[in-house]
């Protein structure tokens, strides 16, 4: 949650190429919204207690609410409710039934969830545990419903399948994921039956350079290109894709360092190519280009100063523009753990500087030969329990 003054503009980048989340926020000042979910998680007795499993359930509403919009931010929306069977077929394999945000991924650092296959889904089941050689395998089916009155709400299944805990190299481990989509046709929005596939791995290092470090790369083709960066929805026509030939490459890495209970640091780095599938202005891809940087320093045990510095740059033949924008913010914060680059809670008191490239003064409606510029000043809390 948070309370912000001034000018967030650089949320509006997302709106800028066509809604499709592609210059995600770095996170620290970035996210000018006010966000709130609560979460009750019971663990009955039952039948399945005795039998030697152990059942969960969760249950999470949750809501959202821009800067500057004129609704209130409520807890208006299911945002998880599922069970959860601890030991349900074999000791150390499990199962969960419901609706799952189910093991989504992020750097942190920025606002991009590179994976994120249940947000947002409506329901779904899972098994997870299951040996296979070196590693473990989680299956997931999750299902999204057409809703009416809702045009990003594309009804499909996806069969989601990780096989992780492979041994790499000393310290590192490797998962591999792949994923099917069938999506639905769709006649009141003229969408046809539509399928697709994604694959992709990441490699986790425990021990880099004194710190740790997550190198991920995913493909996607089809219906498995999302409508965003996070969400079971894949994209459509209306969009400017055609399914049949759209495909999506994705490079991301994200290095942690601590050397001290003093000092942290993040750095992120991605590169995604986008390919519509059909030729737009000045060819049929588009490509972006983000890396940024984030480091705390502990002044006392409970005072932290912090500093982040983001860039993207993104150049859309579909559309035939193309142009960068930067982002520094500093910020004193009032933290639970002293210099940590990551993790609630904390309370943040933030200042924040955005700049575009000419190239989008227009587009923000600045004057041609300008370069846009917004500020965002404010008080943030972020925790977790």
């Amino acid at each position: 949650m948070g309370l912000q003054i001034g000018a967030p503009a650089y949320e509006t980048t997302g709106a800028l190429f066509g809604g499709r989340g592609l210059l995600t926020p770095y996170r620290l000042s970035g996210e000018a919204r006010g966000n709130l979910e609560l979460a009750g998680k019971r663990s009955p007795d039952s039948f399945l207690t005795s039998a030697g499993a152990n059942a969960e359930s969760c249950f999470v509403v949750g809501g959202a609410e821009y800067f500057g919009a004129n609704a209130a931010a409520g807890l208006g929306q299911v945002a998880e409710a599922y069970i959860h069977f601890d030991d349900f077929l074999a000791p150390g394999i499990d199962a969960w039934l419901g609706r799952r945000h189910y093991h989504h991924e992020s750097g942190y650092l920025d606002n991009h969830y590179w994976l994120a296959a249940g947000q947002g889904a409506h329901y779904g089941f899972g098994v997870e545990g299951l040996h296979l050689g070196p590693g473990r395998v989680k299956l997931a089916m999750l299902r999204a419903e057409n809703e009416a009155g809702a045009p990003d709400s594309i009804g499909g299944t996806s069969l989601d399948v990780r096989y992780s805990g492979l041994p790499a190299n000393r310290g590192g481990a490797l998962t591999l994921w792949g994923l099917g989509m069938w999506r639905e046709a769709q006649p009141d929005l003229g969408l046809e039956a539509a399928n697709g596939f994604g694959i992709g791995a990441w490699h986790r290092q425990g021990d880099f350079l004194g710190g740790s470090n997550t190198l991920k790369v995913t493909y996607r083709k089809g219906a498995a290109v999302m409508h965003g960066t996070c969400g079971p929805n894949p994209a459509r026509a209306s969009q400017g894709y055609d399914l049949e030939d759209a495909s999506a490459w994705e490079v991301d890495n994200h290095f942690r360092l601590k050397p001290s209970d003093g000092f942290s640091m993040l750095w992120g780095a991605l590169a995604q190519v986008l390919d519509f599938g059909r030729q737009g202005a000045a060819g049929s891809e588009l490509h972006w280009y983000s890396t940024g940087v984030r480091s705390v320093i502990g002044v006392t045990d409970q005072f932290n100063l912090a500093a982040e510095f983001g860039v993207d740059r993104v150049d859309d033949e579909y559309n035939e523009r193309s142009g960068s924008v930067r982002k520094f913010s500093l910020m004193l914060e009032l933290a639970g753990r002293q210099g940590a680059a990551d993790g609630p809670p904390v309370l943040r008191l933030f200042f924040s500087n955005a700049k575009w490239s000419e190239k989008f003064g227009a587009s923000l409606g600045a004057a041609p030969d300008d370069a846009p510029e917004g500020w965002a000043a404010g008080i943030r809390v972020e925790s977790r329990w």
